[in-house]
């Protein structure tokens, strides 16, 4: 399996990225590119035959591939009106998409919902206003 790593802040050159046992080569792109699977903007990218460490990660300012964002929205619901709002929740960044989350309090049920694009998680909010 290869692992790929976009480098974010700067194109690859020495000294951007880990050299270890597990690297098999990395690709700049000719200009700053926007890289679908991980809806960021990158430089180009490095490939391993092992995951790098979550330090290696940091210290090189990389992008795990097999991460992405996912966007949050909380609905709230007055049991006693049955009005609903959404908000803004959070943002996660991880490898598949988080399960959503519910309370069931006394006066409010809140619900988290996710989705793939920040599009989608605006579109649910404008529908509750």
């Amino acid at each position: 399996m290869i692992y790929r790593y976009y480098s974010k802040l700067r194109p690859v050159s020495y000294n951007t990225y880990p050299k270890n046992d597990n690297y098999i080569g990395f690709k700049n792109f000719d200009d700053r590119t926007f890289c679908e699977d991980v809806k960021d903007w990158a430089w180009g990218y490095v490939e391993y035959s092992e995951r790098l460490s979550d330090r290696d990660i940091f210290v090189y300012d990389l992008i795990d591939a097999s991460k992405r964002w996912f966007y949050g929205v909380i609905a709230i619901t007055n049991k006693e009106t049955l009005k609903t709002i959404a908000k803004k929740y959070k943002n996660e960044f991880c490898a598949s998409m988080p399960e959503q989350l519910q309370s069931d309090g006394k006066h409010y049920e809140r619900i988290v919902y996710w989705f793939d694009t920040e599009e989608e998680a605006n579109q649910m909010i404008a529908e509750y206003k």
